[in-house]
């Protein structure tokens, strides 16, 4: 299993949460919808986090990664100036803990 974040602009929003339910049967996400970027002039020739932005957080099964990658790719190859980041972290890697209060 892998936990999938991507982080885009909020215009490919709508575009990549359908591809991904299109494609990926039972998909349960996280999503974070207004994460600001950095507007000054200097700083947007360098980074690519310059408008609002928002960040999908899910879990998925191995075979479902491979879908996802190709739905995403699907959405840059129709949004070519939209710039879109994945990244994907093996489980394991991940701590879950529980507290108690």
């Amino acid at each position: 299993m892998k936990r999938m974040e991507i982080i885009a602009c909020r215009t490919a929003e709508k575009e990549i949460i359908n591809a991904l339910r299109n494609t990926i049967q039972d998909l349960y996400y996280s999503l974070i919808p207004q994460i600001p970027g950095n507007d000054e002039p200097d700083f947007q020739q360098k980074i690519v986090w310059t408008k609002l932005n928002f960040l999908l957080i899910c879990f998925l099964d191995e075979q479902d990664v491979v879908i996802a990658q190709t739905a995403i790719k699907a959405v840059r190859d129709k949004l070519p100036n939209i710039k879109i980041k994945t990244f994907f972290t093996d489980v394991s890697m991940c701590s879950l803990s529980t507290a108690s209060i």
